[in-house]
């Protein structure tokens, strides 16, 4: 990693921020001899990816932390933030009826937004959101605008999970329309499981493009863009199995599809 300054605010002094809340512990199963695995895939479209990278941790997975964030930011907003979305977590994870109101629902989506922009920044090369909307999310608390997010229940015998995918996609082989402002990525989808819930975003800012028309979503809820609707936490779809990992790796299969004509390097000027 060579970032030294916080994502968002550009401030000194990093923290540690746990990606599972450190609330989550008492609820997830666990054990002393718990290890857990990372892999890092890389690879040009319509072929094969290959293993870049695996590292295996002891512990488990929910100990997984991102060194990106400053103290005050982690300690702060943040740490507010994640409180506030504490009672919903639970509710799920205890089997108990909570219904979110409109704003509710907001607090929830800003919080997995927050996760994402976080989480991207655990390899150089493969973020995907500008820095220019990680500090509009800070400073309004403002999701960007191409985020997709979504929420279900799942029936994995896991409790824990993370699965990312990130290319440069664009509709003609002379690479994207959209400006990718320092970054070399535009698109990316993130999963991960906390308990009984499933959590699935996707963002993709090629203009013009509707990434989620491509993509079978409909057992899933949106929460952003906000329906200003209230949500019945125990109303939501159940996912199998097979179907949440076709949705995990639903990016990856659409960089294969005939009408993506680019999605892997820049060309070289």
């Amino acid at each position: 990693m060579t970032q030294r300054t916080c994502i968002f605010c550009e401030g000194k002094g990093l923290s540690k921020e746990h990606f599972w809340p450190d609330w989550i512990s008492n609820h997830i199963f666990k054990s002393d001899t718990d290890k857990h695995t990372a892999e890092v895939y890389s690879g040009e479209v319509k072929s094969k990816p290959e293993l870049e990278k695996k590292t295996e941790r002891s512990g488990n997975l929910i100990t997984k932390k991102f060194r990106v964030v400053c103290v005050e930011c982690n300690n702060g907003w943040m740490s507010q933030l994640e409180e506030s979305i504490k009672p919903f977590i639970l509710s799920v994870i205890q089997n108990k009826e909570m219904t979110l109101n409109c704003e509710q629902v907001a607090m929830l989506a800003r919080w997995v937004a927050m996760k994402v922009l976080v989480a991207e920044q655990d390899h150089d090369g493969t973020q995907a959101t500008p820095a220019d909307d990680r500090r509009i999310f800070y400073e309004n608390s403002k999701i960007p605008s191409y985020f997709r997010v979504y929420i279900a229940r799942h029936e994995t015998d896991s409790e824990a999970a993370y699965h990312r995918h990130s290319m440069t996609l664009a509709l003609s082989e002379s690479g994207p329309l959209s400006d990718m402002k320092g970054l070399e990525r535009n698109t990316q989808s993130v999963s991960f499981l906390i308990g009984p819930l499933f959590f699935y975003v996707v963002a993709c800012r090629e203009e013009n493009y509707n990434l989620c028309s491509h993509i079978k979503l409909n057992q899933l809820k949106c929460i952003y863009p906000f329906k200003k609707t209230s949500i019945s936490m125990k109303s939501l779809k159940t996912i199998s199995q097979p179907r949440l990992a076709a949705i995990s790796h639903a990016l990856e299969d659409l960089g294969n599809s005939t009408h993506i004509k680019y999605g892997g390097p820049l060309p070289k000027k």
